[in-house]
């Protein structure tokens, strides 16, 4: 499981977003990229999860280029800064559409323990708390066991409890896979 970036650059018009960024990475452990608001974290993560291509530099992941049309899904989980979620759509339901799409046997079951949230199955996700909802994407997003887990800024406006136990939850996922969130 490794990360490789190599004099990484990104520009949106006369904005650059990413100079000259180059490290690598090699897992199991808890990776943090901090840094203010604008400083270019969410652009390092699109770039590295293939949802977009570097002005410059080049990107590998497992020692391969990062290409869109081979890219190793099956290797990775991601919680975007914003998750997607369409309403009405259940805790359960929700963790059934990802232990689907990663072809998981049990895997609704295995999201809802992880996420300590079996007892809100029928619970719609936009009734959780922000901190219930962080450890479903969490949860889901790795139901797989991805080697490599991304997650863009997972602690963000939760209360110092809740970011406790996502901090808790990110370790024992570092314990088995590289787990590089961002943060300000």
């Amino acid at each position: 499981m490794s990360i490789a970036v190599a004099g990484v650059s990104q520009r949106f018009g006369d904005v650059t977003a990413l100079d000259d960024v180059t490290f690598t990475l090699t897992g199991p452990k808890l990776v943090v990229i901090l840094g203010p608001n604008g400083a270019g974290k969410t652009t390092l993560l699109d770039l590295i999860e293939g949802l977009a291509e570097p002005t410059a530099g080049r990107v590998s992941l497992f020692g391969d280029p990062v290409r869109p049309e081979a890219y190793p899904r099956r290797k990775i989980g991601v919680v975007m800064q914003k998750e997607f979620v369409l309403d009405g759509v259940t805790v359960g339901d929700y963790a059934e559409l990802f232990a689907s799409i990663y072809e998981v046997d049990g895997g609704r079951a295995r999201s809802l323990e992880r996420a300590e949230l079996a007892g809100r199955a029928p619970v719609s996700v936009d009734r959780l708390s922000g901190g219930e909802a962080q450890r479903l994407f969490i949860a889901a997003a790795s139901v797989h066991d991805p080697e490599i887990l991304f997650l863009d800024e997972p602690t963000s406006e939760l209360d110092p409890e809740n970011k406790r136990r996502i901090g808790e939850v990110l370790r024992r996922q570092a314990e088995r896979a590289l787990v590089v969130m961002t943060t300000h």
